[in-house]
């Protein structure tokens, strides 16, 4: 990005409606809810050589590890928030 910051590019199916669900998430006060992981979408462009796909450019948040784990909680709490991310996840 021009600021530098780091970011992630998804690619998407876009008739998934992926990017529709992520704005409805983040609107209306719904990112205020503790429950609710979603991560913002700072950009969404198509992709040029496939029109069936689109490209979420999502900021880097933090490294996975980054405070280290320090107890078994916080691992268990990690993987239960990324099987939750698995879980809506389809295969295009």
């Amino acid at each position: 990005m021009k600021d530098g910051a780091a970011v992630f590019i998804k690619r998407v199916v876009r008739n998934a409606s992926e990017t529709d669900v992520q704005q409805y998430l983040l609107s209306d006060g719904r990112q205020d809810d503790p429950s609710n992981h979603t991560c913002p979408v700072l950009d969404v462009f198509r992709d040029p050589e496939d029109e069936e796909y689109e490209f979420l450019v999502l900021p880097v948040l933090r490294i996975f590890d980054d405070p280290p784990f320090d107890a078994v909680d916080d691992v268990f709490e990690f993987v239960k928030q990324t099987l939750e991310v698995r879980r809506s996840w389809k295969k295009p």
